[in-house]
Formats: C-alpha cells, sequence, structure tokens
C-alpha cells in the first residue's frame, strides 16, 4: 500500500484513491519530494483540496 494511502484507512472515495496515487507518484521522484511532502501534509492530512492549499504545497508557500 502507498504511503500516502495509509492515511486513509477506511474505504475511500475514488478521487482520494487517484490523488493518493498522485502524490505517491510525484515522491518517487528525487527532485519533487518536497512537493510530495507538502501535499501529503497540507492536502491528503488536512483533508483540505482547496485551490490555495494545492497551490501552496505545488509551489510552496504558508504551511498555515
Amino acid at each position: 500500500m502507498p504511503e500516502s494511502a495509509k492515511l486513509y484507512e477506511a474505504p475511500q472515495p475514488v478521487a482520494s484513491r487517484v490523488l493518493a496515487a498522485f502524490v505517491e507518484a510525484v515522491g518517487e521522484q528525487p527532485d519533487l519530494a518536497e512537493v510530495a511532502q507538502r501535499l501529503r501534509d497540507r492536502v491528503l492530512a488536512k483533508n483540505d483540496l482547496s485551490e490555495t492549499a494545492f497551490r501552496e504545497a505545488l509551489f510552496g508557500g504558508d504551511d498555515s
């Protein structure tokens, strides 16, 4: 099971599984490891699917 998918132990909607798989694939790229971690922390862990959360995770920015 991908590390990102472990955040959701209960049955997940398809969108959550796709997003977790995307984050895992991003994390497999050495130069994108920081981006993947920000996506895990901001989007997956907090379940924040807002445009702001994605922008900050992908391009850096405030983590609050």
